[in-house]
C-alpha cells in the first residue's frame, strides 16, 4: 500500500525515479531554468517534482520523491526551513538521500546527515499508544531568498500491509505553481489493478517484467485571491488497487478489526455501569454513545495514517483516547457487552467514492452502524459533541462500505438528513435611545451542524474566556458592539439544543448619523457566489434546515419609523420570508430562511444569484427614523442618502458612470453625507488614482470617524 501523503509543507505529494543517491549527491546541481511567466507575487516556485513508486508482487513498495523549489520570499523560507516527513516504523523506513541548497552562483551547500532528527510524530507526543508513528525533521542549512532547495527522500515498505495486495492514491498539485510534475507507477506485468485517472490519462509502457504508467503535468497558474481559489477536488487525480471487489476489501478489514473489539471483564464492567437502571434499547445505546463520544479523547488521525488495525477496545478504555477506528472499536465492544450488534462503516469525509476501484485508499474515516428494526442507527463518536444519531454534513448522503458481522461487506448510502429537524433560532430584543445607543439581549438556540461547532469552541475555552469568545462570535454575526453577561450551556449536554445568551451594547447603532437602522438579526446563513463569474463546480448553498430570526427594537419616545416591505421568496433549493411592522414605538422583524438542498448544480447559478441578491437587499435595507433631533452637526438629506445608496448598488453592478453621476448629485445636496467620500475614494482607487483615493477616504474619516 502507498498513499502519497508525505507531510512536507503545503502537503505537496511529489515523488520520482532517480539515479543512485551517491551519484546525484556528487554531481553538480543543474542551474534552475528561469520561468517565462511572471511569478513575482509567488512565495516560491516548485521547479520540478517527480514521484516514482514501484510495487512488488508481494505488496511491498518503494517510493522516491525528488523536488526542486525556488525561494522567492521570506515567507518561503519560513515554509521550507525545516522539512518534515512522517512514516510508520512498524512497516516502513525512510531514507534521506540528500538535502541541499543551490545558490545563485551555482554553489551547493549540503545539509549534513547529522542534522537529520528522527523523532516521534507530534501525535505520539500526546498519545504514546501511537509510538509506531515517526517523523524525520531536517533543518535546511543556509537557505536564503533566491536559492533553490533540492531534496530527495525514499519511503521503503519493509512489509506489506496486506500480503499480495497494494493500492495507491495521488493528487496532482493545484495549490501552488509547479512548472513540471511527473508521476511514474511501476507494477508487476502479471497484475491487473483497477485504475482511475479521470482528468489525465497515463502513458503506458512495459519495461522488462514491469508495466509502467507515467503522468506528466504542470500547474502554472499563480496564486489566486481567496474568492477565486480552485474548488477542492471531488476525486483523487490517480488511484489504483489490486483488490477485486468491495467484499474483498471488507473481509480484509473485518479480520483486522473484529478481534480488537473483544468483550473483556473490564469492558463488561464498564458497559454494565453505564446502562445500570436504564431500559433496553435506545436509552442504553445512548448512554454508551455519550460515554465514548465525550469521555474518550479523539486523536486526529485519518483512517489509513500509520496503521489500519485499531487498538484493542480494552487499551482504548484504559488510555481514554483513540482515533476514529479506535473509538468505534470501543463503542462496538461496549455495545456487544450489552447484547447490541454494531458494524464498522468505512467512509470518506471529503471526496466522493469511485465504486469501480475497490480500495482501502478511498476511505479516511470510520463510523458506526447499529441495525434496528426500522433501519440503521448511525453513530459517529469522533466529533465528541455531536448529538446522538447525527452524522455531520460532510458524512451525510454518501456512499460508504458497511461491514456487517454476519454477511458480506456492502456499499450503503448514509442518510441525507439528521434524525431531527435542523433549526437555529436567533432572538435580539432591546431599546434604542435618543443618542443612538442600543442596549439589547441576545439568545441563540441551535440544533444541527452549527451547534456542534459552537459546542466545540466553548468546550475548548475556559469559562472565564466565554465573554471574549462571544465577543468574537458577535463580530462574525455582524454585531460590532460590546457583549457582556454571557451564559452558555454545558457543551457536553448534547441531548438538548445548544443555547447561548448575552447582553449587547452598541453606540451609534446602524447608520445613526443619518437616523436609519436595520433590524438586529445577524448574518445571512447562505453561501455567496461570485456575481461575475459562473462557477464550474456545484454551488454549496448551506446547511439544510431552518434559520429563524426575531428582532425587537424599542425606539425613543416620539420617534416613528417606516418598516421595510415584507418579502417572500421561494425556489426549489431555498425559501426566504421576511415580515416587518411598527406599532406602539416598537420595530418588529421576523425572518426565516429554509434551505432544502445543500448543493445545487452549477447551471443554477443565475437563479441562485437572483435569490442571493434579493436576500442581501432585504438584509441591507435601512429604515429612516423620524421625530428625532439631529445631533450630528452635519447637514443631512434623505435625497442625498438615497443617491449614495443608488451609487453603491451601481458600483456592485459595474455601472461606474451612473455611480459617479449619483455621487456628484449627492455632494451638491449634502457634502458630508455618510459614505459619500468613501465611495468616491473607492472609485478613484479602482481607476488607479491612489493619492486622490486616499485623500477621499481620509475625508470620510474626518466627516464620520466612527465609520
Amino acid at each position: 500500500m502507498v498513499m502519497a501523503s508525505l507531510r512536507i509543507s503545503l502537503f505537496l505529494m511529489l515523488v520520482v525515479v532517480c539515479p543512485s543517491a551517491q551519484a546525484v549527491a556528487q554531481a553538480k546541481a543543474p542551474a534552475s531554468p528561469a520561468p517565462a511567466a511572471d511569478y513575482s507575487k509567488e512565495a516560491f516556485l516548485v521547479l520540478s517534482s517527480q514521484y516514482h513508486v514501484r510495487f512488488q508482487a508481494d505488496g511491498q513498495s518503494l517510493q522516491t520523491q525528488t523536488t526542486r523549489i525556488k525561494m522567492l520570499s521570506d515567507a518561503a523560507l519560513h515554509e521550507w526551513a525545516v522539512l518534515a516527513f512522517d512514516y510508520g516504523s512498524d512497516y516502513e523506513h525512510l531514507d534521506v538521500h540528500y538535502v541541499r541548497v543551490v545558490k545563485a552562483d551555482g554553489t551547493v551547500v549540503n545539509t549534513p546527515a547529522a542534522n537529520i532528527l528522527d523523532l516521534p510524530s507530534e501525535v505520539t507526543r500526546q498519545a504514546p499508544m501511537y509510538s509506531d508513528l515517526k517523523q524525520k525533521q531536517i533543518p535546511v542549512k543556509s537557505l536564503g531568498v533566491g536559492d533553490t532547495l533540492e531534496f530527495e527522500v525514499a519511503h521503503v515498505e519493509d512489509k506489506p500491509l496486506v500480503p499480495g495486495q497494494f493500492w495507491f492514491v495521488y493528487n496532482f498539485t493545484k495549490s501552488s505553481v509547479v512548472l513540471s510534475e511527473l508521476l511514474e507507477v511501476r507494477i508487476p506485468k502479471g497484475r491487473q489493478p483497477s485504475l482511475a485517472s479521470p482528468d489525465l490519462k497515463p502513458v503506458v509502457t512495459e519495461d522488462g517484467g514491469e508495466r509502467v504508467y507515467t503522468w506528466t503535468t504542470a500547474h502554472t497558474e499563480g496564486t489566486k485571491s481567496d474568492d477565486d481559489q480552485p474548488e477542492e477536488p471531488k476525486h483523487p487525480s490517480v488511484q489504483l488497487s489490486t483488490f477485486t471487489s468491495w467484499q474483498q476489501v471488507g473481509s480484509w478489514y473485518h479480520d483486522l478489526a473484529l478481534p480488537q473489539a473483544q468483550v473483556t471483564p473490564a469492558i463488561q464492567a464498564k458497559a454494565d455501569a453505564l446502562v445500570k437502571g436504564l431500559p433496553p434499547g435506545a436509552p442504553r445505546i445512548q448512554a454508551i454513545y455519550d460515554f465514548v463520544a465525550t469521555r474518550i479523547h479523539y486523536i486526529g488521525l485519518s483512517f489509513g495514517i500509520g496503521r489500519y488495525q485499531p487498538h484493542s477496545a480494552a487499551d482504548v478504555l484504559d488510555n481514554e483516547y483513540g482515533d476514529c477506528k479506535d473509538k468505534h472499536t470501543l463503542l462496538s465492544a461496549l455495545l456487544r457487552a450489552e447484547g447490541i450488534e454494531s458494524w464498522p462503516v468505512l467512509i470518506n469525509s471529503s471526496a466522493k467514492m469511485d465504486e469501480d476501484v475497490p480500495s482501502p485508499g478511498q476511505f479516511d474515516h470510520v463510523i458506526t452502524a447499529v441495525p434496528q428494526e426500522n433501519g440503521i442507527l448511525w453513530l459517529d463518536t469522533t466529533p465528541e459533541l455531536a448529538p446522538y444519531g447525527m452524522l455531520l454534513h460532510n458524512l451525510r448522503d454518501k456512499q460508504a462500505l458497511a461491514l456487517p458481522l454476519n454477511g458480506p461487506a456492502r456499499l450503503i448510502r448514509t442518510p441525507a438528513d439528521p434524525p431531527f429537524p435542523v433549526e437555529d433560532h436567533f432572538v435580539m430584543k432591546g431599546t434604542l435611545d435618543s443618542e443612538g445607543t442600543f442596549k439589547g439581549h441576545g439568545d441563540l438556540t441551535m440544533r444541527g451542524d452549527a451547534e456542534v461547532a459552537f459546542r466545540a469552541v466553548f468546550q475548548s475555552s475556559a469559562r472565564a474566556k466565554a465573554q471574549d469568545l462571544m465577543q468574537a462570535i458577535s463580530y462574525r454575526l455582524g454585531f460590532a458592539g460590546e457583549v457582556s453577561n454571557v451564559q452558555v450551556d454545558d457543551p457536553e449536554a448534547t441531548r438538548n439544543p445548544y443555547h447561548i445568551s448575552w447582553d449587547y451594547l452598541r453606540k451609534k447603532y446602524g447608520d445613526w448619523d443619518n437616523h436609519q437602522i436595520t433590524p438586529p438579526t445577524g448574518s445571512i446563513p447562505i453561501n455567496f457566489v461570485n456575481e461575475y463569474k459562473a462557477p464550474k463546480a456545484p454551488i454549496q448553498v448551506g446547511e439544510v434546515g431552518l434559520t429563524r430570526y426575531e428582532a425587537e427594537v424599542d425606539l425613543p419616545a416620539g420617534a416613528t419609523l417606516e418598516p421595510a416591505t415584507d418579502l417572500d421568496l421561494k425556489t426549489d433549493f431555498a425559501e426566504y420570508h421576511a415580515h416587518y411592522s411598527f406599532a406602539s414605538g416598537k420595530y418588529l422583524c421576523e425572518r426565516k430562511i429554509s434551505i432544502y438542498k445543500a448543493e445545487i448544480p452549477a447551471d443554477q447559478w443565475k437563479p441562485y444569484l437572483a435569490f442571493q441578491k434579493a436576500v442581501m437587499e432585504d438584509y441591507n435595507h435601512f429604515s429612516y427614523i423620524s421625530g428625532l433631533h439631529d445631533t450630528s452637526g452635519k447637514a443631512d438629506s434623505g435625497e442625498a442618502l438615497d443617491l449614495v445608496r443608488e451609487a453603491a448598488l451601481a458600483i456592485q453592478n459595474h455601472e461606474i458612470a451612473k455611480a459617479r453621476e449619483d455621487l456628484e448629485k449627492a455632494r451638491k445636496i449634502s457634502p458630508h453625507q455618510l459614505n459619500l467620500s468613501a465611495l468616491e475614494g473607492s472609485l478613484m482607487l479602482s481607476a488607479g488614482k491612489v493619492d486622490d483615493g486616499l485623500k477621499a477616504l481620509h475625508q470620510e474619516l474626518t466627516d464620520h470617524p466612527e465609520n
